[in-house]
């Protein structure tokens, strides 16, 4: 998707006229060259800082097509998907596959929106697009459709909570290389811990066995789910599911036999996931306490997000020595790490301050074992904190598995919350302040 939206800004600045006068705005051909070289980074933030001023020099297909990919990124769904249907106008300047690659991602703006309903219809509209040949990307997306049209008439997951502010107990555990912060929620008579894992996108997750004690009900089978490899999950809902003093109303599940970092050790199999953590606004983490806390009132909103939306994963973006690292916020992760893009910018400095060995890294699916090099520590700037991060793996092959997660730098774990004394985040006004 990426090399064809670089490829398409490329022609548009073919096809724009040459400045008349050195001076002034920037012309059609350069505003378009500098959006080619943003897509090409995958650098959205950028874009999103840069397009007020880049708007009105850009051709019309263009300026559209970066209103859609920015006010994804940005959390704004239904704008995205605004933009998407208006891209039809310049159908023969975009060509078919750009069109198909942006009707793809009005897909995952409805799934962010809990509209199953118009993601289904977006799916089967896509189907019969597809080219000849297509047959891959065809099953993939009836599989999608099986999940989206099984919670079509499901209504979308809401929170209830006290007006005031309110506290849940939360619990840090031991797991491998790090640790999980937990939850307890309950539903059907039963308590079950849940990982409060801001990288599980798209809806929650249960082994079977933990799905049978808390009522879950099968309403989908056999739908493909990739992760470390692609397994079949079922799709399961409840009517509701409270943890602590917040009643989160009509939840949806991925159940499967079994999880990473789970079964004989007696660990979690239970993950609470994006959807119902954006549903709480703002949360402010207090790890090493032992609570996480939702305020009466929400703080005032910082002036430019620092969070990012790719496709169902966050993004926080920190810098370190000045330079600027996307990463993924991943509360479900038990330690952060650097990732192979990090490493190949910084091969001589990683090389001379960090330890070789080996080091097992999962997720739903299994774990693979990767080739790191171990940096003492690395300071990342956070907005107007710094936070120190010990022992990072830095992954030096793997790039298979870095692949998976687009231009991402690394990854911040649970050591993230554990090196501040408290995280605020709101996934809906999109950004992360640390204390």
């Amino acid at each position: 998707m990426k090399n064809l939206l670089v490829c398409l800004a490329l022609l548009l600045v073919c096809a724009a006229p040459s400045p008349a006068e050195a001076k002034a705005p920037p012309s059609a051909a350069e505003a378009a060259r500098q959006v080619a070289a943003l897509l090409d980074a995958g650098d959205c933030l950028t874009l999103q800082e840069m397009l007020p001023a880049l708007r009105d020099s850009l051709p019309p297909p263009l300026a559209l097509l970066s209103d859609a990919l920015t006010a994804h990124h940005g959390g704004r769904f239904a704008r995205s998907n605004e933009a998407i249907a208006r891209l039809d106008e310049y159908a023969e300047e975009l060509g078919p596959e750009t069109l198909l690659g942006m009707r793809s991602l009005a897909i995952h703006n409805f799934r962010a929106l809990d509209d199953y309903a118009g993601a289904s219809r977006a799916i089967r509209a896509l189907i019969g697009q597809l080219p000849d040949g297509a047959a891959e990307a065809r099953r993939s997306l009836e599989a999608f459709d099986r999940w989206m049209s099984a919670l079509a008439a499901w209504p979308a997951t809401t929170l209830r909570r006290p007006a005031a502010e309110t506290a849940i107990h939360a619990e840090l555990r031991k797991v491998g290389r790090g640790e999980h912060l937990l939850v307890e929620a309950e539903a059907n008579g039963c308590t079950e811990p849940f990982i409060f894992d801001t990288g599980c996108s798209g809806s929650n997750f249960l082994t079977l066995r933990a799905a049978r004690r808390l009522g879950v009900r099968i309403v989908a089978d056999s739908v493909p789910v990739t992760g470390m490899t692609t397994s079949y999950v079922r799709i399961g809902v409840a009517d509701s599911l409270r943890i602590g003093e917040l009643l989160v109303l009509h939840p949806t599940f991925l159940v499967a036999p079994s999880i990473s970092d789970n079964g004989e050790e007696g660990l979690a199999e239970a993950v609470l996931g994006s959807d119902v953590i954006r549903a709480m606004g703002e949360v402010r983490i207090e790890a090493r306490n032992g609570r996480i806390v939702l305020p009466a009132e929400p703080s005032p909103e910082p002036p430019s997000p620092n969070l990012g939306f790719d496709g169902g994963q966050y993004h926080l973006y920190c810098t370190h020595n000045g330079e600027r690292l996307r990463l993924h916020f991943d509360t479900g992760n038990v330690k952060s790490t650097l990732s192979s893009r990090y490493y190949d910018r910084h091969r001589r400095a990683v090389r001379r301050a960090g330890r070789r060995t080996t080091s097992m890294q999962g997720g739903f699916g299994g774990t693979r074992e990767l080739e790191v090099r171990i940096l003492p520590h690395i300071t990342l700037c956070c907005g107007a904190r710094s936070v120190t991060l010990r022992d990072i793996a830095v992954t030096l092959r793997g790039k298979e598995m870095d692949a998976q997660r687009g231009n991402e730098d690394g990854s911040l774990g649970v050591d993230f919350l554990t090196a501040c004394d408290a995280v605020v985040i709101d996934l809906g006004r999109m950004f992360v302040r640390t204390e």
